[in-house]
């Protein structure tokens, strides 16, 4: 299902966070492409709001420093060794289509 935003531009390097039908994302503007992804991380929760978009294509997690693909969503970076065990482990970071309709960004979620 395909949700509009209210939202008509995002300046580069800057997010935005917003809820769409109970799920709070975040919409950022990195060279001029829009993403779209879970606004909490999933390794511990951390609120990714406060997070820094590294390069194209990556955000780090202000918390414990894991580093997600805004692409597939996959980990990249894993901070801690291996004597961390379960704690260490995390899933994918969860990504978003975003669409434009008549200038406004809409976020398509399955």
């Amino acid at each position: 299902m395909i949700t509009c935003t209210g939202l008509r531009e995002i300046q580069e390097g800057k997010m935005e966070t917003i809820e769409i039908r109970g799920k709070d994302l975040i919409i950022t503007n990195i060279r001029g492409k829009l993403k779209c992804f879970s606004r909490w991380c999933p390794h511990k929760g951390g609120d990714l709001a406060y997070g820094d978009l590294i390069g194209d294509n990556q955000i780090r997690c202000h918390l414990h420093g894991y580093v997600y693909d805004l692409n597939s969503g996959k980990p990249v970076m894993v901070p801690y060794v291996n004597d961390y065990g379960k704690w260490k482990e995390t899933s994918n970071l969860e990504i978003y289509d975003v669409i434009i309709k008549a200038g406004e960004i809409c976020v398509e979620i399955i």
